[in-house]
């Protein structure tokens, strides 16, 4: 079985970090704990005192800590030294924050560890990949950051910048490749010994990356990957942290244990604070003995599809660019849309050839869009969905038409709202079909929302926020705005259909009849 030596960096909240800690050394594990100096030292002596009867907790040195700098690497060091002297007999370290709670049984960890004995470090390299999403990469290391960006903006950016300026340049000490990976891993023991006697042989190591810029990141990263072989690294990290869309840390309350349990990580981090049985239900998931199904593929795709059911609003105010462009009244818009692309597509089509009307495909939802060239738009459609109205009206320049057709997916509801703040005549062509579950399965496997096989439960979860998101989005079509709206749907017969697509276009009845025989939508 494996033994576990966790390392808890913590800074608040006593109670419930003793009742965690308590937990987590309940079957013969150890724990061993820096408490961050900043924090009030009432706030310390509350934790002492809850966990002085735990012979399995040891308390290390306390520094001050902040984000971005070397302290939080420090820290880490005197415990991971401490706990090696100390838990002869642990066969792990695992390093974990006080916000973090259990999302699997000691058990599960512990097959899941004996199955597959390797270290769980995340080790990107740090200029090549993607990990970074914005900011520095090689200016991280390449520069010595001695300030703290966070409480010392001014000097950090004029450091900086004057290094940059004098070209005060450094590499990596020999031998090491720069990785980055989450702060979060778990070490076995051989690694820890190698490690701490690596940076024991090699103090310049040490002393160059205390003046790296978030060095949490790429320290012990960068280290396991010199001197452990990849074959002997998972690549990825034990603990689940996840970001919204502006960029801070998920934060998962009581409604998102059964989704936790069944994610691959060992914890889960961050926990609500205010929820007041989330962290005891994990806490007690911990002890059950439990073996959760793990689901496949990227939980984020997961956790936004229910994340964001009932939560569409504006994100963003609007550009200059797009408050000054606009298209002109005399314009006419058709929109086609369907949550069927395929069957969209061949509407539009219909429309432009029986009409005479230059058409495109969904261009705010795919690159493939059959768009003519637009210096660059046509490649990439985040870049138009950025550009709505820019776009709508160059296309009418393109044609050198008063008329357009596009695409429109029903659900991209920012779209419409955009496009219906402009005086041009737009019109909203939907084709109302029943969309039963394997069509929504099909759409989230062929979109990337779902990845390889998934439990029944979570597909059901995934399902319902689906089938909602769309209602929602069916509604809104028929934006107060629009200059007209209408629906070809699938209930109706063929006359009926013919009368509604001759109505909204404002064609003869033989035209309509024409696009729907060309079209071919709604025959099985």
């Amino acid at each position: 079985m494996a033994r576990i030596a966790y390392l808890v960096l913590a800074h608040n909240r006593p109670e419930e970090l003793a009742e965690t800690v308590n937990t987590l050394t309940a079957q013969g594990d150890y724990a061993a704990v820096h408490f961050d100096k900043n924090a009030k030292p009432e706030l310390f002596k509350v934790l002492r005192t809850a966990l002085q009867d735990n012979p399995n907790v040891i308390f290390v040195k306390r520094r001050r800590c902040g984000w971005g700098g070397w302290s939080l690497v420090g820290a880490t060091l005197e415990m991971l030294r401490a706990a090696e002297k100390r838990f002869e007999d642990a066969t792990y370290f695992f390093l974990i924050s006080g916000a973090c709670a259990p999302i699997k049984s000691r058990k599960q960890i512990d097959e899941i560890l004996s199955n597959d004995p390797r270290d769980c470090i995340e080790t990107e390299d740090m200029e090549r990949s993607n990990w970074i999403k914005t900011g520095m990469k090689r200016d991280r290391f390449r520069y010595r950051h001695f300030f703290n960006e966070r409480t010392q903006a001014r000097w950090f950016y004029w450091s900086l910048k004057l290094q940059r300026k004098m070209r005060w340049e450094r590499e990596a000490p020999s031998g090491l490749e720069m990785k980055i990976g989450s702060q979060w891993w778990c070490l076995r023991r051989k690694t820890v010994e190698s490690v701490l006697k690596y940076i024991d042989q090699n103090p310049a190591v040490v002393r160059f990356f205390k003046s790296v810029w978030i060095p949490d990141e790429c320290f012990f990263q960068t280290l396991v990957a010199r001197l452990v072989p990849e074959r002997e690294r998972t690549g990825q990290p034990p603990t689940l942290l996840m970001f919204t869309d502006y960029g801070v840390p998920v934060v998962f309350h009581s409604d998102h244990i059964s989704f936790l349990k069944r994610q691959p990580g060992f914890f889960g981090r961050k926990i609500s604070v205010h929820s007041q049985t989330i962290r005891t239900d994990l806490n007690d998931l911990y002890l059950s003995g439990e073996v959760s199904t793990i689901s496949k593929g990227d939980p984020r795709h997961h956790y936004q599809l229910i994340a964001n059911a009932g939560r569409v609003g504006d994100r963003f105010g609007k550009r200059i660019w797009d408050k000054s462009v606009s298209v002109p009244r005399d314009k006419r818009l058709i929109i086609v849309s369907s949550k069927r692309w395929d069957e969209g597509d061949w509407l539009r089509r219909a429309v432009s050839q029986t009409l005479g009307i230059p058409g495109v495909g969904y261009l705010f939802n795919t690159n493939n869009a059959e768009l003519p060239d637009m210096g660059g738009l046509d490649e990439h459609v985040d870049k138009r969905a950025r550009h709505r109205r820019a776009v709508i009206r160059l296309l009418f320049d393109i044609y050198k038409s008063d008329q357009l057709v596009i695409g429109l997916d029903p659900e991209s509801t920012e779209v419409l709202n955009d496009l219906a703040l402009d005086r041009n005549q737009t019109i909203m062509l939907y084709v109302a079909r029943d969309l039963d579950e394997d069509y929504f399965r099909g759409h989230a496997e062929r979109t990337g929302q779902i990845e390889g096989d998934i439990s029944d439960q979570d597909w059901a979860s995934i399902y319902r926020a689906m089938q909602e998101k769309h209602e929602r989005s069916v509604e809104d079509l028929q934006h107060p705005r629009l200059f007209k709206y209408g629906e070809v749907r699938q209930k109706d017969k063929h006359k009926q259909r013919v009368e509604a697509v001759a109505r909204i276009l404002g064609c003869q009845a033989a035209e309509a009849q024409d696009i729907l025989e060309k079209s071919q939508i709604l025959k099985e």
